[in-house]
């Protein structure tokens, strides 16, 4: 009984919390509206799901904000591919590509972490079970960053209290599981304040003891400097506060995928301010070339990757190919237009 009163009770701290952070986002803390820049022009529509019609919190979205593939979406797409399913070329491709992930992941090493940290549900999330693994691609993809982590940067991660940023981090996905394999780590994500609600519900629900600041104590702010820093677990900054951040406090620049996809403008901004270029370590995964998928001249020269000792360089297995429906009942390879690199890196002395 006990048990379930500190459940019930989590729960309804956990709501009164999403309340007040919806109240102060659209009050306080709306990023400015950006047409060419893919991740802006999503926020808005977004937004609106996290609340019923006549404004109240809608719970059963927020619960369910994986498989609702809210803000980003999971693959597979389908809470379920058997056994009607099966005849929608769509998702037997959808499956196709969950079971040449596993086998790369076999093929590479990163299945052991997948067994050490198999998919937890908190979201909702769709998934599929192969292999004895349970697992969708968002997942699989960061397991495998973790694995990276404790391969190149452990000299860091292993240290009394590393901190990390993760620009563009979502839900905080990967930051949550770099928690589970360095539970000393202090990881910051910096998103759109709307996508940092949901990083507040992910990161609550799984770790409910851990302290999360409030996107107003991230606003007030003067400075989010190490003594900031130093009295949360994890640490969610909007993207309009990143000028805040104090050079070198965080040890570690983390981003997946959403550089490249960002406008000119924005990838600027993260790029060429003090915080990233004062990073003593680097972890990216990017595209060579934003074109012609994103409308932008954005490519692998852009990233100073130059002053960095690099301590893996490879292009990634992860993103080869995918699957798209054909006449409905059956599905063809597409290739990406880019393949993307990964690369962990030291900044130079």
């Amino acid at each position: 009984m006990a048990d379930l009163a500190r459940v019930k009770a989590d729960k309804q701290a956990i709501e009164k919390r999403l309340r007040d952070e919806i109240d102060y986002c659209r009050e306080s803390c709306r990023e400015e509206s950006d047409p060419l820049d893919l991740w802006t022009s999503r926020m808005p529509e977004s937004f609106k799901k996290l609340l019923h019609d006549d404004g109240r919190l809608n719970m059963d979205a927020i619960e369910a904000f994986r498989g609702q593939k809210m803000f980003v979406s999971e693959l597979p797409n389908s809470p379920s591919l058997w056994p009607l399913n099966w005849l929608k070329g769509r998702l037997r491709g959808e499956r196709r590509y969950c079971r040449e992930r596993l086998e790369m992941m076999r093929q590479t090493g990163d299945i052991n972490y997948l067994s050490k940290y198999p998919l937890e549900r908190a979201g909702q999330p769709n998934f599929v079970t192969m292999g004895g693994h349970r697992f969708n691609e968002r997942w699989t993809r960061h397991v495998r960053y973790v694995r990276l982590c404790r391969e190149h940067l452990d000299d860091y991660l292993g240290r009394a209290q590393p901190a990390v940023l993760d620009i563009g981090g979502s839900y905080c996905l990967f930051g949550g599981l770099l928690k589970r394999e360095y539970p000393a780590v202090r990881v910051g994500v910096v998103e759109f304040p709307e996508q940092l609600i949901l990083s507040y519900y992910y990161l609550a629900t799984i770790f409910p003891e851990a302290r999360i600041n409030t996107l107003k104590e991230a606003n007030q702010a003067k400075v989010i400097d190490q003594a900031f820093v130093s009295r949360y677990d994890f640490l969610l900054i909007p993207a309009h506060c990143y000028a805040k951040i104090a050079p070198g406090v965080f040890g570690l620049i983390t981003n997946f995928n959403s550089l490249g996809e960002m406008s000119e403008k924005w990838f600027r901004f993260y790029v060429d301010s003090p915080v990233f270029r004062g990073a003593p370590y680097l972890f990216t995964l990017n595209r060579f070339h934003a074109r012609p998928t994103y409308p932008t001249d954005i490519n692998i020269l852009d990233y100073p990757l130059h002053e960095f000792n690099r301590r893996h360089f490879v292009i990634s297995p992860l993103f080869l190919a995918y699957y798209e429906p054909w006449a409905k009942f059956f599905y063809k390879q597409v290739y990406f237009s880019s393949q993307f690199f990964e690369f962990i890196g030291r900044r130079k002395s």
